[in-house]
This record gives C-alpha cells, structure tokens and sequence, in this order.
C-alpha cells in the first residue's frame, strides 16, 4: 500500500512538473528578449571599430551581410532600443493583472506568446529603426508571472516548482548571448521566433487555473482542471461553495415562477460574489501591498535590467579577461546551475533568509565591480595592479548572477503570489512589476535625466 501511495505521490510530482515546465516556456523567451538588446546593441558599430553609447556626437550603424539592410542610429536611438523592453513591461503592468483577471491565467499567456512571437518578427524582418524600437516593446509585454503557476501546483511542491521559472529564463537569457556571439542578431531572433509555436501550443493544450474557475462559479470546470492539475485536495474548496450555493438557492417561496427564482438566485450569487471579492479591503492586506510596492521600487534599482540591456558594453569599459561578447555569455551562464540549484535551495532554507542573504552577495559584488571600474578609470592609480586585477567585475558578476538564479530572482513574485487573495492576485502582481520597471527605467537613463536636469537648471 505504502509503495502504491509512494508512486502515485512520484507521478503527481512528474506531471506537475511537467505542467509547470510547459507554463514557464514562456520564461524562457523572456529571458532570450532581456537580453536580445545586449546582442544587438553589441553588433554596432562605430566608425573606429568601439562602441560609446555616451558619446555627444556619434552615429552607429547595424551590421548585416545585406547593404540594403543597415540602419543607421544615433546615440538616443541607441537608448530607446535599450529601454525599449522596459517601456513595454512598464506600460503592460498597468492592465495585464487585470486581463488575467478577466480573460483568465491561460488565456493571458496565450495572449503573451502572441504578443512575443509579434515582437521577435518585428525585430528580426524589419528594416527601420521605429520597427526595431516596437518589436522591443512588445518584447517587454508579457509578465510571465508566477500567479498560474502558483494556483496549478499543490502547496508543499510550490516552492521548489517555482524555481522553473528561474531555470528556464537563464537559459533563454544566456541562449541568446551565446548565439550572439557568434550569429548575426536578426539571425539569432529567428530561434524564439520559431520557439512561440510549441510554446503556444502547450498552454493551449493545458486547462485553466482550477482556482480562477472556482472564483468565477465554473463548479464542474473547477473539478476537471482539479483533477487534470491532480490537486487532490482542491475538491474539498469546490464542495464548500457548492454547499453554499445550495443554501442559497433554497426559497421558501415556492409559489413565484421558475424564471423569476432563477433571476432572483442568480442575482443574488452575482451580489455575493462582488461581496466576496471585496473581503481583501482591509488594513493587514493593504499594508502588505505598500510593503510590497516599496520592496519592488527597490528591486527595480538592483541594475540587473541594466545589466541585460548593456552587457557587451559593460565589459568594454569594466574590463575583463576575454571578450565582451564572450564574457556575456560565460557569466550567464552561472545562472543555470545557479537556478537548477535553487529547485533545493528554497525547500531547505527559509525565504525571508535566504533572499536577504541573496541580496547581500549581490550587492557586495555590484559594489566591489564599480568600486574597481571607478578606480581604472584614473590612469594614474598603478596600472600594472589594475591590469592584473582585470577579472575583478567579471568574477563579481558571475558571483551576482549565481545569488541571482538561486532565488533572487523567483523569491519576489512567488511571495506576491503567496501572500495576495485570489481577486486581486494579478492585478498586485501587475502593479508591483509597475513599480519595479519604473525603477529599472530610471536607472537605466540616470545620464539622460540627470544631463536633462542640469540643463533646466542652468536655463531657470
């Protein structure tokens, strides 16, 4: 009986990882759209063979083996193909929670491969800059959020599962460095381009969160996800509410025609289901979300984005051992195994400690990596000491990519997820990650705005 119990227990965890392998496909072309800018800002190149995205006076012109096919930027141009996967995930956070919301989990992410699979074709076929700078946007669309993952997978496997997201990101996000390296970048678009189709095809062969159907009274859709998703223990929240129904639709008043009693009860279901969905304004759960609003301002100002957006050039200034397109894709690949790992890290260790040992590696390695890009930057201060010391911001962000895939970054919307109500899951999701592309935006166009204010002083 016990090994009976132990395989089933055994093929309850494969098919969840499974389903959770097929929704977090979709991180994996996230992860390769992070990081797509870095490639392509890498390829441009200057009249003298460099790359200075804070030049005064400059003109890039995008490599291709097709003269017809070159674009010609500026160095604002080159800004807004950075930030412009930013912009997206910033204006999206306004309304995508609440079309998972509405529409609900599965058909928000088939809405989000779409929309991936729109932005890598407009950046890998077209032929201007505008083009270029909304396939970007679009790229930076979808959230990919932990919310469906969360309601599909059973309480005791939602950590350890959650770590999916971490994996299949970095290996999207170094893919496409690697190739980067070594493939021209519309050439490289083509590989997540084709990879929207399977990816697409798996969300839409898997059923919608049990937990949204039972929020909208699908009762018997509620039960087949349950039991495709085999969450044993769901059935027992859809055999309460039907219970309550029950009590409610009882009417003592048999004499009123069917049709009015059915108004009238579905009137009433509608009345308590807006009443339930109001039960999360409270203080407790209101001063969580502004904790959680300020947490991801922070978050926002880690420079990982940053760090995506401009790794090729990061390298060529900071230094390092090898190339910088080959430095990029070496330090991410530690996130990988860094990620793979986290699928234990998490179930052993306690998150609050955890994320806030995470948080002290990384900001230990930023901090060490600009401390040394500060210091070579004055000739004067033993060159020789400095040469020998060049793989000092490499070596840093290897060490802030590892915290990064052990947790860090996963942790923040696996606690939303967890700590939100059903109602309003989404939409707070949606909100914080606002929040936190707000922040990463400004930080990555502190120069243009700190230059912008300095001039409106100077003007006053």
């Amino acid at each position: 009986m016990e090994k009976l119990e132990k395989t089933r227990a055994g093929r309850t965890t494969l098919w969840q990882t499974f389903t959770v392998f097929c929704l977090n496909f979709s991180a994996f072309l996230q992860g390769y759209s992070v990081s797509s800018s870095s490639v392509i800002l890498g390829q441009l190149k200057h009249s003298n063979g460099t790359l200075n995205l804070f030049a005064n006076q400059s003109q890039f012109i995008i490599c291709s083996n097709n003269r017809h096919d070159d674009i010609t930027i500026t160095e604002d141009q080159a800004t807004w193909i950075a930030s412009g996967w930013m912009l997206g995930h910033l204006f999206s956070s306004l309304f995508a929670g609440l079309v998972s919301d509405l529409l609900g989990r599965r058909r928000a992410l088939l809405i989000d491969i779409v929309i991936f699979f729109i932005g890598f074709a407009l950046c890998c076929f077209g032929r201007s800059f505008e083009l270029l700078v909304f396939g970007r946007i679009l790229q930076g669309y979808p959230l990919v959020s932990q919310v469906f993952v969360c309601e599909v997978v059973s309480v005791e496997k939602r950590g350890p599962l959650s770590a999916m997201y971490s994996v299949m990101h970095s290996i999207g996000f170094a893919t496409q460095l690697i190739i980067g390296a070594y493939m021209h970048w519309r050439y490289s678009l083509m590989i997540p381009l084709c990879l929207c189709v399977p990816a697409f095809l798996g969300v839409y062969c898997l059923h919608e969160s049990p937990e949204w159907l039972l929020r909208k009274r699908h009762l018997s859709l509620a039960e087949r996800s349950a039991s495709f998703y085999q969450l044993n223990n769901f059935q027992e929240k859809i055999d309460e509410v039907r219970k309550q129904d029950l009590a409610m639709e009882q009417d003592p008043f048999r004499e009123i025609p069917e049709e009015i009693r059915e108004s009238a009860n579905q009137e009433k279901i509608t009345l308590r289901t807006r009443l339930q969905s109001c039960d999360w304004i409270n203080k407790n759960i209101l001063r969580k979300i502004c904790l959680l609003s300020l947490f991801y301002v922070l978050l926002g100002w880690c420079g990982f984005v940053v760090l995506a957006s401009y790794a090729v050039d990061i390298f060529r200034r900071s230094g390092a051992p090898v190339s910088p397109e080959h430095a990029c894709w070496i330090t991410a690949l530690v996130k990988i195994p860094a990620a793979l790992a986290s699928f234990f890290v998490i179930r052993k260790f306690s998150r609050r400690g955890l994320f806030i040992v995470l948080s002290f590696i990384i900001c230990l390695s930023f901090l060490t990596a600009g401390v040394y890009t500060w210091l070579n930057s004055f000739p004067g201060i033993c060159p020789e000491l400095m040469q020998k010391l060049v793989f000092i911001p490499m070596l840093m962000i290897i060490l802030a990519y590892a915290a990064y895939g052990c947790g860090f970054g996963c942790l923040p919307q696996l606690l939303t997820a967890e700590i939100t109500p059903v109602p309003i899951r989404s939409s707070v999701v949606g909100f914080v990650s606002m929040l936190e592309m707000c922040s990463s935006w400004t930080l990555s166009n502190l120069n243009q705005i700190c230059c912008i204010c300095l001039v409106c002083t100077a003007s006053s």
